[in-house]
């Protein structure tokens, strides 16, 4: 299976240089000011897509444009005991969500 290549959106620079091994051409991190996908795909090296976008959602606007984008959305979740009310609006538009047990189990029974 080949690697996965992921895509963090949206991402600061200072977060991607502390979280993102620049020697990995497998991830990236998507600039937190494009304004839509294709500006986002314009940075991609030639042949470049991601398998999935990679959406952090705590603490963070996530811009229309990775909810919508042509791969599977993966939001972080984190800090669910704080942030349970966006996550419980915010998760349905994701094609899956990463989070500890209870929170998870919490989403699985709010739908």
């Amino acid at each position: 299976m080949p690697p996965t290549r992921l895509l963090v959106a949206p991402a600061d620079p200072a977060w991607a240089a502390r979280f993102l091994d620049p020697a990995d051409p497998d991830a990236r991190a998507a600039p937190p000011a494009a304004a839509d996908w294709a500006a986002v795909a314009a940075g991609f090296p030639a042949g470049w897509a991601p398998d999935a976008v990679v959406v952090r959602p705590g603490y963070a606007s996530v811009p229309a444009w990775a909810w919508a984008a042509p791969a599977p959305v993966v939001a972080l979740a984190h800090d669910p005991n704080f942030l349970w009310h966006a996550y419980r609006h915010l998760a349905p538009l994701a094609d899956a969500v990463l989070t500890d047990a209870p929170a998870a189990d919490r989403l699985r029974r709010a739908g």
